[in-house]
C-alpha cells in the first residue's frame, strides 16, 4: 500500500481532524476574556498536527505490514494450503477481514477436493470403460475373422476396417484418461525407432490396401530414448491421419534421419494439406479444422494427444503443411547425450 492509497483510504478521518481542529481554534478565539497569544495559537496548532501525524505514521506501518504480508503469501503460497501463514490482523475491522478470507479459502479447498474426487470417478470409469471394451472389440474381430470365408472380401475388409477404427479410438481415449498420470506409468529405455514405426504401419495396413496407398518407406535402425507404448501411440496417430486424408492411390511416406545431435522422423501424405490458419491450431484440444469436418470422423483429439505425449517425453513435435499439396508431421528426437541436458543448453 502506497502512501497515496492510505491517503485517500483516510480521507475522512482527515477531514473529520481539520474539521475539529478549527472547530477548537474558533471556540477558543471566541471565549471571552480570551489571555492565550498568538504564540499559543502556534504552539497548539504544531502539538494538534504532531498527534495527528503521529497517528497516521504508526497506523499507516501497520497496515501496511498487514498487506505487505497478504501479498507475499498469495504470491509464494498460490493455492493458500498453509491457511495460517497468513495474518491475524490489528483493526477489528482487518479481524473481521481476515475471518471471511479465511473461510472462503476453506470453502475454496472443499470445493477443489470435490471437483478433484469426481474427475478421479470420471477417470476412473473412462479407464474402466476402456478396458472393458476392448474385450467385445477382440471377439468381434475373432468372430469376424472365422466367418471370412462366407463374406465377401470388400465387405470383409470394410468391416475389418470399421473395427480397426473403434478399436483405435478406444485407445485414444484410454491414453487420453490416462495423460494426468503419465508420470507414473512410462518408462525411458533405448528403443529402435524402426520397429515402432514398422509396427505402427502394419497396424494400419488393411486401410493401406482399402485406399490402395503407395507406403514409401526409409526408416533405418537408429536407436532413440523413449517409452516404446506411449511413442508407439503417438505414431500410430500421425499415420492414421495420414492415411485418413490421403485420397484412393495416393502416397505416404516414413522417412528416417539422424545426425549427431538428433534423429527425425518424417511422415508424409498427399492428401489435401491444411490451411495455413490452421498450422497451430490442429494441436488444439477438440480442433477438427476444415477437413475434419468434411470428413466427419474427427474427434479434434488425435493431434492434441500426440503433441502432448511428444512434449512429456522430450520430443518436439512439428507439422508443415501446403494446401493441396500434402502435410508433413515431424517428430524430432534428442540424442542420448543431450536427452538429459537442461534446456536451454540444448542443441537443435
Amino acid at each position: 500500500m502506497t502512501i497515496l492509497q492510505y491517503l485517500k483510504e483516510k480521507k475522512s478521518f482527515l477531514a473529520y481532524a481539520t474539521v475539529l481542529f478549527v472547530f477548537i481554534l474558533v471556540f477558543l478565539l471566541t471565549q471571552p476574556g480570551n489571555i492565550m497569544r498568538l504564540g499559543d495559537y502556534h504552539y497548539l496548532m504544531f502539538i494538534y498536527l504532531c498527534l495527528t501525524l503521529f497517528y497516521l505514521v504508526v497506523d499507516y506501518l501497520k497496515m501496511n505490514r498487514f498487506w505487505r504480508q497478504i501479498n507475499e503469501v498469495l504470491t509464494t503460497n498460490e493455492t493458500l494450503d498453509n491457511i495460517a501463514a497468513l495474518p491475524k490482523g490489528h483493526s477489528t475491522q482487518q479481524k473481521m477481514f481476515m475471518r471471511s478470507f479465511r473461510q472462503q479459502v476453506k470453502n475454496y479447498h472443499r470445493y477443489v477436493s470435490k471437483s478433484i474426487d469426481k474427475d478421479k470417478e470420471k477417470q476412473n470409469y473412462a479407464l474402466y470403460w476402456a478396458h472393458e471394451i476392448k474385450t467385445p472389440i477382440i471377439a468381434s474381430k475373432m468372430i469376424l475373422k472365422d466367418n471370412k470365408a462366407v463374406l465377401p472380401e470388400k465387405v470383409y475388409q470394410q468391416l475389418l476396417s470399421e473395427m480397426n477404427e473403434v478399436d483405435r479410438l478406444t485407445m485414444q481415449s484410454l491414453y487420453f484418461s490416462r495423460l494426468d498420470s503419465f508420470e507414473i506409468d512410462y518408462l525411458i529405455t533405448e528403443i529402435n525407432a524402426e520397429r515402432i514405426v514398422k509396427d505402427a504401419i502394419k497396424r494400419q495396413a488393411t486401410a493401406f490396401i482399402n485406399k490402395r496407398i503407395k507406403l514409401n518407406i526409409n526408416v533405418p535402425e537408429i536407436w532413440i530414448r523413449s517409452d516404446s507404448k506411449w511413442l508407439s501411440y503417438v505414431c500410430d496417430q500421425i499415420i492414421s491421419n495420414a492415411v485418413k486424408y490421403t485420397p484412393q492411390g495416393g502416397e505416404v511416406s516414413c522417412c528416417l534421419e539422424a545426425d549427431g545431435r538428433q534423429a527425425k522422423l518424417m511422415i508424409s501424405d498427399t492428401g489435401p494439406g491444411i490451411p495455413i490458419e490452421d498450422h497451430q491450431r490442429v494441436f488444439e484440444k477438440g480442433y477438427t479444422g476444415i477437413q475434419g469436418r468434411n470428413t466427419y470422423k474427427s474427434t479434434g483429439m488425435g493431434l492434441y494427444l500426440a503433441k502432448e505425449m511428444s512434449k512429456k517425453l522430450g520430443h518436439v513435435l512439428s507439422l508443415e503443411s501446403i494446401e493441396g499439396v500434402g502435410t508433413t508431421v515431424s517428430i524430432i528426437f534428442e540424442t542420448k547425450e543431450q536427452y538429459f541436458m537442461p534446456e536451454n543448453e540444448k542443441v537443435y
